[in-house]
């Protein structure tokens, strides 16, 4: 009997039920969701997921029998729980932010199930990026000169670690001579891109402050340099704090002073600073206990000539990250996770190394005046380049849709991306 396998996640699974869909976060999600299904099933599981029923039109592209749909944000939590117990592993892909993954994660450990994400305590601890950052400053991980600006009005420099909180009002740190323009504001429990803006003026500082505390009353803004460079990601196994790095990536970011947005990127990429990028992933995750399977961890690689070759740390995702989507392609071998889980199970299981060829992704738009139409959808099924087809929830807008090309160079990538691009609206 082949093991079953719990896997769901939260855009696309049911855990928006409350909110109308976004196409920018289901593309991503879902993609997520389709490749780790049809990873695990080349595998020889047997993969059960939840689907918001909003989504039924997209059940032949998810590669299971296995599907359980949900109307209700209750049937999310307790159709997903009952769907654990009847599995022998379960693997959650989620927000860390407002504890949504920890949440998710105990919940399901009630089963006897074994989790192969990490634990509920190194999900808190890492999507929390000003604890991240003061064990950086244990352990002389560079990352970007940092402020913490609270609700209350008060501020604190992560820079200097035994400095504490600063009982001043965050007015006045934007007139320190000290910071440079362009900065950077995001949430310090940000995921991806949701809260980022570039301020390139004092007055648009201001602006997104005030935005942000009027919109989020309760979270922790952070105000960093922005360093020019190369944004990279790097995706990664972890069992018992032992590293296997997977691929180092290139991100594709928009960065705007209103709204920014992580479009895609480049999987497994060769860069001239891998050995350093490799060396502090394994340091870092050392000094993490239960930080476990498949995690990604971003960095800026510096132009800056005075900092040439340095590396900075950005953040740690404890989670499947979206890179995945380009090495779980179906060209390459299907990979196999460290499983988590204590005393359940003390050695990973075996995995074949492979050369994965880099992987060009990116969200696109379909514009309603394409020759595009879901009358297309079954004849995209059996196109690796399709991540996720085309989507649209709103009336006089275009879809979105998720797109790949493999090759062995990123140019090639890129090629095949751009040929994809064209098939889908020809």
């Amino acid at each position: 009997m082949k093991p079953r396998i719990f896997i769901q996640e939260f855009a696309s699974g049911g855990g928006l039920l409350d909110d109308s869909l976004d196409p920018k976060l289901l593309v991503e999600g879902f993609g997520m969701l389709r490749v780790l299904l049809s990873n695990f099933q080349r595998l020889g599981y047997n993969p059960i997921t939840t689907l918001d029923k909003r989504l039924s039109f997209l059940t032949s592209f998810l590669p299971t029998k296995g599907i359980i749909q949900v109307a209700t944000a209750q049937e999310f939590i307790e159709k997903g729980l009952e769907a654990v117990k009847q599995c022998d592993y379960f693997l959650i892909i989620a927000p860390g932010s407002a504890g949504i993954l920890s949440s998710l994660v105990q919940n399901y450990q009630q089963t006897q199930a074994l989790s192969l994400n990490s634990s509920p305590q190194a999900i808190s601890f890492t999507s929390n990026k000003l604890k991240m950052y003061k064990l950086c400053s244990q352990y002389q991980v560079s990352y970007p000169q940092t402020y913490a600006i609270y609700p209350n009005g008060s501020y604190e420099e992560i820079a200097v670690p035994k400095q504490g909180l600063v009982e001043r009002n965050w007015p006045e740190l934007l007139q320190q001579k000290r910071l440079n323009y362009p900065l950077i504001l995001k949430p310090n429990d940000g995921v991806a891109c949701e809260g980022l803006t570039l301020c390139s003026t004092l007055e648009q500082l201001k602006k997104n402050i005030r935005e942000f505390f009027e919109q989020n009353p309760a979270r922790i803004l952070l105000l960093q340099e922005f360093i020019p460079g190369d944004n990279l990601s790097v995706s990664a196994i972890i069992h018992e704090k032992k590293c296997e790095i997977l691929s180092i990536n290139k991100q594709l970011v928009s960065l705007k002073s209103d709204r920014s947005e992580y479009l895609g990127g480049i999987s497994n990429i060769s860069h001239p600073l891998a050995t350093k990028i490799n060396h502090v992933c394994k340091m870092i995750v050392s000094k993490l206990p239960g930080v476990n399977g498949f995690i990604g961890l971003d960095f800026i690689a510096t132009k800056k000539p005075r900092d040439k070759n340095k590396i900075y740390l950005l953040e740690l995702n404890p989670r499947v990250t979206t890179p995945f989507c380009g090495l779980l392609a179906p060209q390459n071998q299907p990979i196999t996770p460290f499983f988590a889980g204590g005393n359940k199970r003390k050695k990973p299981l075996p995995r074949e190394q492979s050369t994965r060829n880099p992987c060009y992704f990116s969200k696109i738009m379909v514009r309603r005046s394409s020759k595009w139409t879901t009358k297309k959808y079954p004849q995209l099924l059996t196109n690796p380049g399709i991540i996720t087809p085309p989507l649209d929830f709103e009336k006089n807008t275009g879809s979105i849709a998720f797109i790949r090309g493999l090759g062995k160079t990123a140019e090639q990538a890129k090629q095949a991306f751009d040929k994809n691009c064209r098939e889908l609206v020809k």
